[in-house]
């Protein structure tokens, strides 16, 4: 993927036979980028034998993989994320005396602060959600930015300690992107939404010094992608909703070491790998004006990245509970895995356009802080946020969530 680039590319034709008509790429947040297009007199009566010239704007292609990534992304890393815990009495190599009595001698302070992250037996069940929004991709080549306005993503995970390192377990999750796609030329911005709900499995190893997690997820997906027309036989943009359904395959892969910088604190170096491929089919939209019915392309593209970088965290005592800070800062990459999508777009009766954008790559800085509190009997709640500061489009998240232990 190396350093990110937004490229622009191509210009698309399409010739009918009878009522030729010509179809202008989307240049920079649809299937393909262009340089700048020729304007073409809009009249409302164009003269005999002048072929009529259409220009078509579709945005969903590139953004809709780009927004279910990072939702999907946020989410692994708060579902492989292990929440400080007091260590179980059992432990006793690991237990620091006091200031448990005997009468609450299950769990107790630990003599490493990455035991808190390692040591756990018996069932988990852990409940969180969070939003975020900013901008997916800058202004550029003549458009502004195009934005994640909102959306949420919530999830529910249950797993078994298999012995004091070893657990796994199951989760499920529902999520949502409000997407707006900016404007060029004669068009305006336009909405899109994608909603996904799924399931899948996770399985995570942990020692005081290091450690390895990883999940598989899939997800049905259904959406809403905007095609919007301009014609020189009309006035005015016309926009159509074409509703689009689906699945999406998530991955995550963590793996890090702790070490220990003093009697309450710890630095955790770590790396989060994370995919997501989306595969959305295609359909069509009969545009009167034109006579014309326009073919819209599935979509089927993967996206990826990553996460390097490093957590401060400081296990500190509170009478029988414990209060953990974190904060952690990272580089983070992304990018189109493979092939960049190629769809196509046409007249159902006449010639498809195979239609191809370049990759959305981006670099840039991560910050999260987290702060959470464990009760004596080892139930925690958590809130974090933070930002993935990428060149000309900053995101940004909020969330938390609630851990029992049975």
């Amino acid at each position: 993927m190396g350093r990110h680039h937004f490229v622009a590319v191509a210009l698309a034709a399409l010739s009918l036979g009878a009522s030729p008509a010509q179809a202008i790429c989307d240049p920079f947040s649809s299937e393909i980028g262009c340089p700048p297009v020729t304007s073409t007199p809009i009249t409302s009566s164009p003269s005999p034998g002048v072929p009529v010239t259409v220009q078509l704007n579709r945005s969903a292609a590139t953004l809709a993989p780009l927004a279910a990534f990072s939702n999907w992304q946020l989410f692994s890393q708060d579902l492989l994320e292990p929440l400080p815990q007091k260590v179980p009495a059992a432990a006793k190599e690991l237990v620091a005396p006091g200031p448990e009595t005997s009468a609450d001698p299950a769990y107790r302070f630990a003599t490493t602060p990455g035991a808190y992250y390692s040591e756990r037996d018996g069932w988990r069940l852990r409940a969180w959600g969070g939003t975020g929004g900013g901008t997916l991709l800058p202004a550029r080549h003549g458009y502004g930015a195009s934005t994640l306005n909102g959306g949420y993503a919530a999830g529910l995970k249950l797993d078994y300690a298999f012995s004091e390192q070893f657990r796994a377990g199951v989760f499920g999750r529902l999520a949502e992107q409000n997407i707006n796609g900016a404007g060029i030329l004669g068009f305006s911005s336009s909405s899109s939404t994608l909603q996904e709900a799924g399931a899948g499995l996770f399985a995570q190893y942990q020692t005081p010094d290091w450690f390895v997690n990883g999940a598989l997820g899939l997800d049905g997906v259904n959406g809403t992608s905007p095609l919007a027309l301009i014609s020189s036989n009309a006035f005015g943009v016309r926009s159509y909703n074409l509703s689009q359904s689906g699945s999406a395959f998530n991955a995550a892969l963590q793996a890090g070491l702790r070490w220990k910088l003093s009697e309450s604190q710890l630095l955790e170096p770590s790396l989060l790998l994370s995919s997501s491929s989306l595969n959305l089919n295609g359909g069509s939209r009969f545009d009167a004006v034109t006579n014309n019915r326009y073919r819209i392309g599935s979509i089927n593209s993967s996206f990826g990245g990553l996460d390097l970088g490093v957590t401060w965290r400081a296990p500190i005592r509170d009478g029988k509970n414990l209060f953990t800070p974190s904060v952690r800062v990272s580089w983070l990459q992304r990018g189109f895995l493979g092939d960049t999508p190629s769809t196509s777009i046409g007249v159902v009766n006449g010639q498809a356009l195979n239609l191809r954008s370049p990759a959305v790559e981006a670099s840039g800085l991560g910050l999260q802080g987290q702060l959470s509190y464990g009760f004596a009997n080892n139930t925690v709640i958590y809130a974090r946020g933070g930002a993935e500061l990428y060149s000309n489009s900053p995101l940004w998240n909020l969330g938390g969530g609630l851990q029992l232990r049975f």
